[in-house]
């Protein structure tokens, strides 16, 4: 025979339908309800209890928050508001009276000071400046050949080799791709139902060509970027269809001129009977003055200006776009470099104080500064666009440093280039010369950056400025000194707002606190179930609130935290014993307020500027105030469980692992477990009422049938 050893618990009770109360006229319902009322009220009060319990819970750990927040801003030792730490009340504010030389950053000093700056030179990095590394100028050339031949040309480039055809020149998408094999450049062409495929293999290559020829193949131009498996691979991303080539030669060619990113289009005809003259018109048109034409056909800008031409190039004699200045979005190879030829590898070398640096021809320049740059060499590589020159900047400011440049690359890049050498910040502090290689130093505990000179100074035989009999620099006839003066003094509006602050969140902390603790007695109690259903929702929320104001009155744990608080605050405190009461923060008169401290400002400033060491040992150090009030917050609200606070043993904090260790979660599992075996009593002495009802219903229905039966029989 098999047992099953679990039992299965079930709130379905008997109701009243049927026959129960219809033979006896009794009110079943009611009856039984009336019977299980004790055991009901033991449910009501357990449930109570469990609603009492979370509320505490949740209250408990709004003051734990609350604590905590006050504890982290006033006595977390990297707070910038910690009352414990020295370094608060030493904050000191900084002046100069001369801002735009002498910039002070920050001060970590102590001390209140003043002193004068004078700054003769500002340290400067070493710099390696090129002239202007491009032409400068676009030379074209009208030519006629562009209107009198028809190409729809593709160009693949692997490298520096490049290789071309006409598409006008074969009649399938085949023998289209038979040419590209016979190109001889590794890139491998096929077609898959109608559509071209370019492969490369492991190989990068490039595919320009007309407007047309690329739109009719349904390719994209451009430098080709590897797939997935790093490869390098092109497929059309429709079936090619070669009717769609335009074989008639073309009636006007149209050009697209940039100025310093202004674009214009100028559209020549082939019948044009003077093509540079009339290039020239349409420039001046569209942008004066700023670009001429020179009647053998050279294109020149303004200073600083910049123009480029792209489009139908070819009309004017020129096979790719071109630029008066470097394009540093260009490929080297095509950038206008003046004087750039490729090694015999066909790379572009740069060596910068002994880092090599090797470019393919495919690479721009925008890509080649940036590989050189995030190499860190110790220099910084920048193009100017308005000078058209490049710049090599040493990293570190200060005299000594080279910088020394080799290669092809180099030679294009800085051919006839100026070297400025760096040097020292020279600087005079009270009387005392000093150099620095940065300009950004620490005196005395005073950050100071140098913006500027302050004067125009003596320089001797020697080359050191002058000094006078003080050892200040002296300065040239007829100059003026503005050495910049710096003063240092302690922050005591900062010290004192903060001290304010903290007064003023103590006196909240502990009024919310004394409000629970001395909440006077009332006799809400949760609600029940059944008391709900006659009440409105405004009618239970407000319920609810009065049972929840005096949950916490005369709450040992908040009440001992209070009086921890409090005696901390009377007593002295620091090395020599003194009090906030002789710094001008004193407890209130009142006794309802139960501790509020108030605070005279003037005595406070007066003692922070006249005894600020007096100050500072009262609130920090192991006998200081901050020190006191720390350990008392610790003990209460720590959250550490290796170390809880009296609170978190308590109540338990969300999000840490005394959220279900704590002693209400316990108390509460006790609740539930009552509550569990209350609801199965309840529920089997209801069962058992209902069958007891219904089987004396039965007996009465049998015997009121038997009765009518005899009175039928016996003819009454």
């Amino acid at each position: 025979m098999n047992i099953n050893p679990t039992s299965n618990y079930t709130s379905e009770a008997y109701s009243s339908s049927g026959f129960s109360g219809m033979m006896s006229g009794i009110d079943t319902e009611a009856l039984v309800e009336s019977m299980l009322s004790g055991i009901q009220g033991k449910i009501d009060k357990q449930n109570q209890e469990q609603q009492k319990l979370e509320w505490q819970q949740e209250i408990y750990r709004s003051v734990i928050s609350k604590i905590q927040s006050f504890q982290t801003k006033y006595f977390d030792l990297t707070s910038s508001t910690s009352l414990r730490t020295e370094a608060f009340f030493n904050k000191m504010t900084t002046t100069s009276s001369n801002s735009a030389a002498v910039k002070i950053a920050a001060t970590n000093s102590s001390m209140a000071q003043d002193f004068t700056v004078q700054v003769a030179q500002l340290a400067k990095a070493a710099k390696l400046t090129s002239g202007k590394v491009s032409t400068g100028e676009i030379k074209v050339n009208f030519d006629e050949s562009f209107f009198e031949t028809t190409s729809q040309e593709l160009k693949i480039k692997v490298g520096e080799n490049e290789q071309s055809i006409n598409l006008l020149d074969y009649d399938s998408v085949d023998d289209i791709a038979a040419a590209i094999n016979d190109m001889g450049l590794g890139v491998n062409a096929t077609v898959e139902e109608g559509k071209l495929k370019l492969d490369g293999g492991e190989t990068e290559f490039t595919v320009s060509g007309s407007e047309n020829a690329i739109s009719t193949l349904g390719i994209k131009a451009g430098t080709v970027k590897a797939n997935d498996e790093d490869k390098f691979v092109l497929e059309s991303s429709k079936e090619v269809d070669l009717s769609k080539l335009d074989s008639e030669p073309k009636e006007t060619a149209e050009l697209n001129f940039s100025l310093n990113g202004i674009s214009r289009k100028i559209t020549i005809s082939k019948d044009e009977a003077n093509p540079i003259e009339y290039l020239r018109e349409q420039l001046k048109k569209n942008f004066g003055t700023s670009v001429t034409v020179s009647d053998d056909g050279t294109i020149t800008t303004g200073k600083g200006q910049s123009l480029s031409v792209s489009g139908d190039v070819e009309a004017i004699g020129l096979t790719s776009t071109a630029s008066t200045n470097l394009r540093t979005s260009a490929k080297i190879s095509e950038s206008g470099l003046a004087g750039l030829v490729a090694d015999e590898n066909g790379k572009y070398n740069i060596t910068i104080n002994g880092h090599d640096f090797s470019f393919d021809g495919d690479k721009t320049i925008n890509q080649m500064i940036n590989e050189i740059n995030d190499a860190e060499i110790g220099v910084t590589l920048s193009y100017n666009s308005l000078s058209d020159a490049f710049t090599l900047t040493s990293d570190d400011a200060g005299k000594g440093f080279e910088i020394n440049v080799s290669g092809n690359l180099a030679d294009a890049m800085f051919a006839g280039a100026k070297f400025t050498e760096g040097q020292n910040a020279v600087v005079n502090i009270n009387g005392t010369t000093v150099e620095r290689t940065t300009n950004n130093f620490t005196y005395n505990g005073v950050s100071l950056e140098l913006k500027a000179a302050t004067g125009s100074y003596e320089i001797g035989d020697d080359g050191n400025v002058v000094t006078d009999a003080d050892g200040k620099f002296v300065t040239k006839d007829g100059t003026v000194d503005n050495a910049a003066s710096v003063e240092s003094v302690r922050d005591t509006d900062a010290i004192v707002s903060v001290i304010k602050e903290f007064v003023n969140d103590y006196n909240a902390l502990i009024k919310e606190l004394n409000g629970y603790t001395h909440a006077a007695a009332n006799d809400y109690e949760p609600l029940t179930d059944a008391q709900k259903k006659e009440m409105s929702e405004d009618e239970i929320e407000k319920w609810e609130k009065k049972a929840k104001e005096d949950l916490l009155r005369n709450d040992r744990d908040i009440s001992n935290f209070l009086n921890s608080m409090r005696t901390a605050i009377y007593s002295k405190a620091g090395d020599n014993g003194n009090t906030l009461a002789q710094f001008g923060i004193n407890s209130s008169s009142e006794w309802k307020d139960y501790g509020k401290l108030e605070i005279n400002e003037e005595e406070l400033k007066n003692a922070i500027n006249t005894v600020p060491d007096l100050v500072k040992k009262v609130f920090t150090g192991e006998n200081g105030l901050a020190t006191k009030l720390n350990t008392i917050c610790k003990n209460t609200a720590n959250v550490s469980s290796a170390s809880p606070g009296s609170l978190v043993k308590l109540a338990g904090v969300e999000g840490k692992a005394s959220e279900k260790n704590n002693t209400i979660n316990t108390r509460l599992d006790a609740i539930k477990d009552k509550l569990e075996s209350l609801k199965q009593v309840y529920e089997l002495r209801k069962s058992r009422f209902w069958k007891q009802f219904n089987a004396m219903e039965t007996a009465l229905g049998n015997m009121n049938s038997t009765s009518g039966y005899l009175t039928q029989m016996l003819g009454m």
